[in-house]
């Protein structure tokens, strides 16, 4: 079995995914243009980092967070599969 696709290298995987989407969430509980930003346009959010850090997330990932439609952080952060 390949390593790569081992269950812990998985999980850790899955904990580092997490951990850079609750990044993308504390921005946007702190900081309100980025939280505008988000929620107005995701792809912009995302490219742009912040305060020149930035987000490192799996393809399908971004391209979910990228997909969400929503009026508050609350309901960007329901639509999170991760965060439901």
């Amino acid at each position: 079995m390949n390593q790569f696709f081992s269950e812990p290298n998985r999980q850790v995987m899955n904990a580092y995914q997490r951990q850079e989407i609750s990044r993308i969430l504390t921005a946007a509980v702190i900081n309100e243009n980025f939280r505008k930003l988000l929620l107005t346009n995701p792809d912009k959010a995302l490219a742009a980092g912040y305060r020149g850090e930035p987000f490192h997330l799996a393809k399908e990932e971004r391209s979910q967070l990228v997909a969400i439609r929503a009026n508050s952080l609350a309901e960007f952060a329901a639509q999170i599969p991760q965060f439901r």
